[in-house]
């Protein structure tokens, strides 16, 4: 549900080369290849995944937490679903092979 409702939500407007909005960009695009991967595996997450997660969430997030204040308005409750779905993400079990 989270990831159709974020799915259907439009990237906020910003300037195209702002490197705030870019941060944020990649860290969407990075994240949704995660969810694509983690739904066709019917919720379960690879191990690399994991590990990419692990370490991302041990980084604390600065540089999105940042560019999402700095451009504030509609960046800062998009920002926030995205922490969502990671929060979601790492409570998942990990595909056993």
């Amino acid at each position: 549900m989270l990831w159709a409702e974020h799915r259907a939500a439009p990237f906020p407007a910003a300037e195209a080369d702002s490197p705030a909005r870019q941060e944020i960009a990649f860290f969407d695009s990075w994240l949704g290849t995660i969810v694509d991967s983690t739904l066709a595996r019917d919720g379960y997450l690879l191990p690399a995944h994991r590990a990419l997660l692990d370490a991302r969430r041990a980084e604390s997030n600065p540089s999105v937490w940042r560019a999402a204040a700095e451009l504030g308005g509609p960046f800062r409750p998009y920002v926030a679903r995205l922490f969502a779905m990671e929060d979601v993400l790492t409570s998942l079990p990990e595909e056993r092979r």
